[in-house]
């Protein structure tokens, strides 16, 4: 559970009965501290000797993550160090089973480690961990994004004026992610959304020829005329809207 400026991680049993909650620092994502929520309970399961016990949990990608048996240079020390105590427990012949549940949908133990892990965050002690570099990966994307969009809405005001009155000076991903387009495609459309092209209005205006003008004889060629209105294109616009059409 996330309530800033802290993370709160935390386990319960209601047969034991026991329930423990811990503080973690902002810089923990969910991940870690359902990871540590995890860790704390083997902890418990290995000091007290527990025969059988099931861990239920509602992040799907930690049981996913725990099931998987590759290493890499992205993996969390702290998933490894989880693996490491179900490995301890294993040879001390505890068995440990870790099951997953789906969230809010009134399951009762579930809703009350929620519940313990929210409190943590305003209070109770933290625990002995450092936030993993997987998480701190997260912290410096944000910190460049924050930057970058800092940037581009002050030079939004001295140049691209009209670009940037047409489309958000900051995205995530570029308009063309999950777009099956070439490069050229990308090119043709980056250029006309930017309004610098390759037809006489453009070009006039970076004093590249000496006139805007159409050869069919309007007094600019820029790509709204090209595209829908100029008599020289007409045989190629029933085909582009033939295209559109689909």
């Amino acid at each position: 559970s996330k309530s800033l400026p802290h993370l709160g991680a935390a386990f319960y049993s209601p047969d034991i009965p026991i329930q423990k909650k811990y503080k973690l620092d902002r810089y923990f994502s969910i991940f870690s501290a359902e990871c540590i929520a995890i860790m704390c309970a083997m902890d418990y399961i290995l000091e007290e000797g527990i025969k059988r016990s099931a861990i239920f949990t509602d992040s799907r990608s930690m049981v996913e993550t725990l099931s998987n048996g590759l290493l890499d240079r992205d993996l969390s020390y702290l998933i490894l160090a989880l693996k490491n105590k179900l490995r301890s427990a294993y040879v001390q012949n505890l068995d440990v089973v870790i099951v997953w549940v789906p969230s809010h949908v009134g399951i009762l133990g579930n809703e009350t480690a929620d519940l313990l892990a929210g409190e943590a965050a305003r209070q109770e002690e933290s625990v002995d961990y450092l936030p993993p570099h997987t998480d701190l990966y997260s912290l410096v994307k944000e910190k460049y994004f924050s930057d970058i969009e800092k940037y581009l809405l002050a030079q939004s005001e001295i140049r691209g004026a009209q670009y940037f009155s047409l489309y958000p000076p900051f995205a995530r991903k570029p308009w063309f992610a999950g777009l099956d387009l070439s490069r050229a495609e990308i090119t043709t459309i980056c250029r006309i959304r930017s309004n610098h092209y390759n037809l006489n209005f453009s070009l006039y205006r970076c004093g590249l020829v000496r006139r805007p003008d159409c050869l069919c004889g309007l007094p600019y060629q820029d790509i709204n005329h090209v595209l829908w209105s100029c008599p020289m294109f007409a045989c190629h616009r029933v085909r582009l809207l033939q295209l559109l059409r689909r």
